[in-house]
Order: structure tokens, then C-alpha cells, then sequence
């Protein structure tokens, strides 16, 4: 899950760029990347609604994901992985375990 949030929030922040933070403006180009975001991981709109309901029920579990997912953009924008306004591409899966793994969601 914390890759997909990550890419999630990578290409949320690229739209509000683009947008100026006027999100009524989004368009099919967002809706475009947001379907690609979830080809790349097999899943659908529905199966990431539902893993999102579920963390709203555990909060705990959903912050240690968040706090991860912070954690990997800001090594990433410190070591100039991420450094310009551009569309996100999707990350490479991660050797790194997935914290709440043993989850039944993501």
C-alpha cells in the first residue's frame, strides 16, 4: 500500500501544481494517469476505495504506512530523485517490507 500512496501522492501534488490548486479544473489527463496508477498495480477503483475504508477503521496502521510513505519522498526529494514538477512515473517495486504486510488489504 505504501508504494501506491506514494505514487498517489506524487501525482496528486503534480496536478495541484498544474492546476494551481483549482482542482475543479482536473481533467481526463488525471483521470488517465490515476487509471494507469492503478493498472500498475492490478487493482481497480474499488479495491482501493475499500482498502482506504478499511485504514479509516484503523488509523494506527494507516499512519505507520503514511509516515513511510513521507519518509520515501523526502529521501527521495533530498537525494534529487524527485526534484522537478513533472509527471510522476510509477516507482519500481520495493525491496523494502511493507509495514501492516501481514494485512488483508494491500
Amino acid at each position: 500500500m505504501a508504494e501506491i500512496l506514494k505514487d498517489a501522492y506524487l501525482l496528486e501534488g503534480f496536478y495541484a501544481i498544474e492546476t494551481h490548486f483549482h482542482y475543479d479544473t482536473l481533467d481526463a489527463e488525471m483521470l488517465t494517469s490515476v487509471d494507469s496508477l492503478f493498472s500498475k498495480y492490478q487493482i481497480s477503483q474499488h479495491d482501493f476505495d475499500t482498502s482506504i475504508a478499511w485504514y479509516v477503521l484503523h488509523p494506527d496502521v494507516y499512519k505507520r504506512i503514511h509516515d513511510t510513505v513521507i519518509a520515501r519522498l523526502d529521501r527521495e526529494m533530498s537525494s534529487g530523485i524527485i526534484s522537478s514538477p513533472e509527471p510522476p512515473q510509477p516507482a519500481e517495486s520495493s525491496s523494502e517490507p511493507e509495514v501492516g504486510s501481514n494485512e488483508i488489504f494491500f
